[in-house]
């Protein structure tokens, strides 16, 4: 999916890349990707994000017209892309640096580098 058909249609960075590598299996008569593919993307064990991901897709992210198992990863209904869980660090604005900053700044140092936790 390119650029142009994404435009306006989802500002969820994780998404719009995900879209944009074809990794989410997007079905293009009903616009929608399986739930399955964010829990195997995101980790499926107590500390992967992938759990939360579906549950997300499943509560946030469907219509009533979505097929069972899928959610609609371009429109984002419900959240709409913004929600409470927000980081602020892309909206329709773009890009925003400082929140992007503030965001990370949270990140802690493992030997793999650093990462992000739920807390």
């Amino acid at each position: 999916m390119d650029d142009q058909m994404m435009k306006g249609r989802t500002i969820c960075p994780f998404l719009r890349t995900a879209l944009k590598a074809e990794v989410l299996d997007l079905e293009a008569k009903t616009e929608t990707a399986p739930q399955e593919t964010l829990q195997e993307l995101l980790g499926g064990g107590l500390n992967g994000l992938g759990r939360v991901a579906r549950f997300f897709a499943q509560r946030n992210h469907t219509r009533p017209d979505t097929p069972p198992g899928r959610y609609d990863p371009l429109n984002l209904v419900g959240s709409r892309g913004s929600h409470p869980g927000d980081s602020g660090i892309l909206s329709a604005r773009g890009f925003d640096p400082q929140r992007f900053a503030e965001f990370v700044a949270h990140a802690e140092v493992g030997p793999e580098g650093a990462y992000m936790t739920a807390r």
